[in-house]
């Protein structure tokens, strides 16, 4: 279900070449004959030409689900907890299944303020559309903070530092941003922190919040 194409990408010719690949025919002077015009689009694909290929996904073959977040200074951040747990309900109350809902302190992954997630990893069916009711309620019940929703589309089945390279480039590169952007460390992604026996630290578990230290803000 993906489709390809080989278009010139000339950007000094660009626009001209469209004009003349697609828009306008050659024109005959009186008498002459029109001989057949190989095009860019005539020539065989170069393969190692990464430039010269344009895929087009399925969106909803391509993502599989998706997380909403809220990303603030803990000033901030008791109101953002409120904003969740009315997000959660208004999800559930729409037939959306959530696989997880934490809070976390600052230094989880590339998050460098307080965060909270509710994640969204089971609902493939009809992915878009759900997406799109989280979307709704964040565009109008966010009261002025900064929030994001970011799809899932990495190989479920990656583990380890190639899963985080492909959240980094495919899910976190493609984020929707309320109000504005805010300060992360994507270089976590690709570098991420190891230990002295080169293994992933953990950078979560001991960051997430108990219902105490919740209730406290």
């Amino acid at each position: 279900n993906s489709y390809l194409f080989h278009v010139k990408l000339d950007p000094s010719e660009f626009l001209s070449g469209l004009e003349h690949h697609f828009i306008k025919p050659p024109k005959a002077k009186k008498n002459e004959k029109i001989k057949p015009n190989k095009t860019e689009m005539t020539k065989p694909i170069d393969n190692n030409n990464h430039h010269d290929i344009i895929i087009w996904n399925n969106p909803r073959k391509k993502i599989w689900g998706f997380h909403v977040h809220q990303e603030l200074p803990i000033e901030e951040f008791a109101k953002a907890l409120v904003i969740q747990h009315k997000c959660e309900s208004f999800l559930l109350t729409n037939h959306i299944q959530i696989s997880a809902k934490d809070a976390i302190q600052p230094g989880y992954g590339p998050h460098l303020e307080y965060m909270w997630e509710l994640r969204i990893e089971s609902e493939k069916d009809r992915v878009l559309e759900k997406i799109g009711l989280a979307t709704i309620f964040m565009t109008v019940n966010r009261f002025g903070l900064s929030a994001y929703i970011h799809p899932l589309m990495q190989d479920p089945n990656l583990t380890g530092e190639e899963e985080l390279k492909a959240e980094g480039s495919l899910n976190q590169r493609n984020v929707i941003w309320f109000h504005h952007k805010v300060p992360q460390k994507q270089d976590f992604f690709f570098h991420p922190p190891k230990d002295e026996n080169n293994q992933l630290i953990d950078t979560r578990t001991l960051r997430v919040m108990n219902t105490i230290e919740k209730d406290e803000l």
